[in-house]
């Protein structure tokens, strides 16, 4: 049997297609997507006002501790989910504060 002999390499294997993204890029891609979808669904959920800048704030750090264990998918979800109920019950607790000590601006400063 005789090998077939082929001058050019584009008949036998097709255009050649552009470089394959390197492996982290595709994760950190992935991983980009996980991110924005919590985080949508997070922001979804918000009831608490003035909750969605703490909200983002805390997804991006977790999303910077997550990339740096190695495996960000993994992590991300629970720590996000951690920090953010955390993020909450003090805004919850603010807000309960801001309540209770708004009676005292209501009384006048006593001049001695």
């Amino acid at each position: 049997m005789n090998p077939v002999k082929v001058d050019n390499a584009l008949a036998l294997f097709g255009p050649v297609s552009a470089v394959a993204p390197h492996f982290r890029a595709v994760v950190h891609t992935e991983f980009e997507r996980l991110k924005a979808v919590i985080l949508r669904e997070a922001l979804q959920q918000n009831d608490v006002p003035g909750l969605a800048s703490a909200i983002r704030r805390v997804a991006n750090e977790a999303a910077a501790t997550a990339v740096g264990t190695g495996f960000p998918q993994l992590v991300f979800p629970l720590l996000f989910a951690e920090r953010a109920a955390e993020e909450r019950k003090r805004a919850l607790f603010q807000g309960s504060a801001r309540i209770r000590s708004s009676g005292f601006l209501a009384f006048p400063l006593l001049q001695s």
